[in-house]
């Protein structure tokens, strides 16, 4: 891609993202406690399921390397 068409694109996408931000800052300016209890409980949910990942990850990587190492055997 050229730099002049990024530089374009990456502009307009800047200038959308940074008005939807503002907008729902202003918008949700009163309610900001309820919004942020709300993102809270998601936020541990969140956490909750990405540590689950990162251990599946794991132990699934680790039974990949156990494979391989039995089959160089």
């Amino acid at each position: 891609m050229a730099v002049a068409k990024f530089l374009a694109f990456t502009v307009i996408g800047c200038v959308v993202w940074c008005a939807v931000l503002t907008t729902v800052g202003y918008e949700l300016g009163s309610s900001y406690r309820h919004v942020l209890k709300g993102f809270s409980d998601a936020g541990y949910v969140l956490a909750a399921l990405a540590v689950i990942a990162v251990v599946v990850l794991f132990f699934h990587r680790l039974r990949v390397m156990r494979a391989e190492q039995a089959e160089r055997t």
